[in-house]
Parts: structure tokens; C-alpha cells; sequence
């Protein structure tokens, strides 16, 4: 399964984990939007919530380590998860996505993108 979320301009797709942990650094930084509710396919993020989510993102990629957790070591924490030149990129595109304005979350089973 995956997340493809849509902007009014662009698209990201993103795996499960992915788009819950985005959502729940987002709250921890400050951002007000129900992470629940962004879960469902076809929910929608209005231009006023995507924008603030996008700021509290951002403010978060300042504490998010560049470099990945090492090999063999074990995630501990959000920012963990986001550590890493991979990682760090998919969450600039959620930032990025979520400046343009309006999201549309759809959720896709089944397929390999």
C-alpha cells in the first residue's frame, strides 16, 4: 500500500510510515490538523491547514539529523526516522506539496510505484 498525495501542482507518493510520521512531526511541531483524519483515502487538507502543516515541517527539519541512523541500530525517534539525505528529500517534497496549497490524500493497495 501507498499514499499518493496530491497538490494542486505536483504529486508524491509515499509509503504508509512515511505519511503517518510526516503527519505526527508535523503536530509535534506545532501544526493543528487531525492526523486521523488525513489517514483515509480521498481526505482532503485545506490550503490553510497544508500551509501551516508545511511550516511546522518545516521548523522540524532543523532538528532532523543528516546523517542516518547507523546500520544495525535501531529507529528510537521521529527524528531518527526522517534522518538521512533519502529521507530528508521525501519530506521536502511533503513541505513543498504542502506549500503549493490544498492536499488530496488517496490511498493505493495493490500496486508497486
Amino acid at each position: 500500500m501507498r499514499y499518493v498525495i496530491y497538490s494542486p501542482s505536483s504529486v508524491a507518493t509515499l509509503s504508509p510510515a512515511e505519511w503517518r510520521l510526516s503527519l505526527s512531526l508535523a503536530r509535534l511541531y506545532g501544526w493543528r490538523g487531525s492526523c486521523h483524519n488525513y489517514l483515509r483515502s480521498g481526505s482532503s487538507i485545506s490550503p490553510r491547514q497544508a500551509r501551516a502543516m508545511a511550516a511546522a515541517l518545516h521548523d522540524a527539519l532543523l532538528d532532523i539529523p543528516k546523517e542516518p541512523t547507523r546500520a544495525g541500530k535501531r529507529v528510537v525517534n521521529i527524528l531518527e526516522f526522517w534522518a538521512g539525505l533519502e529521507r530528508r528529500t521525501r519530506l521536502l517534497n511533503v513541505i513543498v506539496l504542502a506549500l503549493e496549497g490544498r492536499l488530496l490524500v488517496r490511498r493505493l493497495s495493490g500496486i508497486s510505484i
